[in-house]
């Protein structure tokens, strides 16, 4: 069977949402012609319609493969960078579908693993400083340390003023009681950062004033929670405070601000202001409601 004859068989299972018949003519067709492009972007589609994240991957770098192969060959450079050029929205295509593929992974530290991953197959790619930010977060929740740093250490090198990274650290560094002045500096910086950051292409004005309401409200947190750990607690306060309604979008966040609050105003013996703050600590789904709780039953005792 030659090329054209399999690209058919694969428009057609691939339409009929045939999933694995596609993939079987689409291998037969890389075994015949291993550079074609518009395979890969037929596999790589295949593969995100059928939910599979490990085909998405292989395919993905078959994709990334061709393309390093083309630039890479003799093609006289005004006909490659046509060409290139031409094939601009499917590579981008492709780049989006194995982002998106992989950032919904469930599990943490496969999703992590899958980002970098991609990260590494396309550097270039829009999507590749985002890969490695989520990434590094997805390290943090699965609490391998050393991965989430090497990842956002790399990734401040690249960008000293990304606004996730910076997060990530402040954050860290703060609740773990270590390198205060670093996570106090990192915080600093983020919030310095947001004030000169530009909305992104495809978000809403209103989705992106509720990332930057979100952002600021972490990073003074991370602010708070230094404070408490360098025993200045009135500074504490005045940053938790200020944190807490623009954290009120994430319910996580909120009570853990919350919770710190109560913490630094018992500090300052101000009993019925932190029973309030464990009260609303207490009053969303999170980590921080039991101990909230417990922490209310102690004072009333």
């Amino acid at each position: 069977m030659c090329s054209s004859d399999l690209d058919l068989y694969v428009n057609y299972y691939l339409n009929a949402k045939n999933y694995d018949k596609a993939f079987e003519y689409g291998d037969k067709l890389f075994a015949l012609d291993p550079d074609n492009f518009a395979n890969a972007v037929n596999m790589v589609r295949a593969a995100q319609e059928k939910g599979d994240s490990d085909k998405l991957l292989s395919y993905g770098a078959k994709a990334a493969d061709i393309l390093k192969r083309y630039k890479a060959s003799s093609v006289p450079d005004e006909e490659k960078k046509r060409n290139l050029e031409n094939a601009h929205d499917n590579i981008v295509y492709v780049q989006q579908l194995i982002f998106n593929g992989a950032y919904q992974t469930k599990d943490p530290t496969k999703r992590a693993a899958q980002l970098v991953q991609f990260a590494q197959m396309f550097p270039d790619s829009p999507y590749a400083d985002q890969a490695m930010g989520v990434a590094a977060a997805s390290y943090r929740q699965t609490q391998n340390t050393p991965k989430m740093l090497e990842v956002a250490n790399g990734l401040l090198a690249k960008d000293p003023n990304n606004i996730g990274m910076l997060l990530l650290l402040a954050d860290y560094y703060s609740e773990k009681g270590e390198q205060l002045d670093k996570a106090e500096a990192d915080a600093k910086k983020a919030t310095a950062a947001l004030a000169d950051a530009k909305k992104p292409e495809g978000v809403t004005d209103e989705q992106w004033q509720q990332q930057v309401s979100l952002q600021k409200g972490l990073a003074l947190s991370a602010l708070g929670q230094v404070n408490i750990q360098k025993k200045n607690n009135a500074g504490a306060v005045e940053n938790l405070k200020a944190a807490s309604p623009l954290l009120k979008g994430d319910a996580g966040s909120y009570a853990r601000n919350q919770y710190r609050l109560g913490y630094a105003l018992l500090n300052l013996k101000k009993v019925q202001e932190a029973k309030q703050a464990f009260t609303e600590a207490a009053s969303v789904d999170s980590p921080y409601k039991q101990p909230s709780l417990d922490k209310l039953k102690a004072m009333s005792g």
